[in-house]
């Protein structure tokens, strides 16, 4: 039996009533269940339209659910995302921000490169300079030898009598590793027959030696005049100095 179509469009008007307002569903739906439940029981067109209006107020009500929370899940995933995001840039960072086994090695081994020429050259420079010193002690002395004859200095004592004055000169032995400011008689040239009393020694430092052979320098009273002679001095570490002496007592060196 068909239905009245007065009440076919009201009962359809009511039933597909339900959509949102403002995020609401319309409760038309629920009445128009109602409604056919008391004007038409037990047919099916009724019941057909009873599971239509049923599945599509389910539909609403899981759009409405997905509609409210839907930001909130994105928005959670978003913060879960950038927290691990800031921890793992963290530890980079607390990672970056040290050294690595390869970096500390690397910085030692500059550092003893660094270290060893630093010792290497302070070594070198105390070198230098212990023999500059012992180079300008020969020099000193045999300028004093030379001003002492000139002068006609004569030192006595120790059975030795002055009655005028004496030639001195300066003795280079490489035994010794020193040199020796002597006196000796006029005419003497031996230094064995110097005057000892009046000997002052001066003592290079252990590795500086005069690589020649015993060398005697005599000057002569009042004009200080003196065979030429020349005395090479070493410390056997690449530092060599020349001594030279001329006819007239005049004293040159190098290095």
């Amino acid at each position: 039996m068909a239905l009245p179509k007065a009440s076919t469009s009201k009962t359809r008007k009511l039933a597909f009533d339900h959509k949102e307002k403002d995020g609401v569903s319309n409760p038309g739906g629920l009445a128009a269940s109602a409604l056919l439940k008391a004007k038409f029981p037990g047919r099916p067109a009724a019941a057909g339209l009873r599971r239509a209006l049923a599945l599509r107020l389910v539909s609403v009500a899981i759009a409405n659910f997905l509609a409210r929370n839907f930001f909130s899940l994105r928005q959670k995933k978003s913060l879960e995302r950038l927290d691990l995001y800031l921890n793992a840039n963290t530890k980079t960072r607390r990672f970056q921000a040290g050294f690595t086994m390869i970096e500390v090695v690397i910085v030692m081994g500059m550092l003893v490169i660094i270290g060893s020429l630093g010792m290497f050259m302070s070594m070198e420079n105390l070198r230098s300079g212990a023999f500059r010193n012992d180079r300008n002690a020969a020099i000193s002395a045999l300028q004093r030898a030379r001003s002492l004859a000139v002068n006609n200095m004569c030192f006595d004592g120790g059975g030795v009598v002055c009655t005028d004055g004496k030639p001195h000169g300066v003795r280079f032995d490489p035994a010794t590793r020193g040199i020796t400011i002597f006196q000796i008689s006029p005419g003497e040239t031996n230094f064995d027959n110097r005057d000892e009393v009046a000997d002052e020694f001066i003592a290079f430092d252990s590795r500086t030696t005069a690589i020649d052979a015993a060398k005697t320098i005599i000057f002569e009273r009042l004009s200080g005049k003196s065979a030429d002679i020349s005395v090479i001095l070493n410390d056997g570490a690449a530092h060599n100095s020349e001594i030279n002496i001329n006819s007239e007592g005049r004293i040159d060196w190098t290095n």
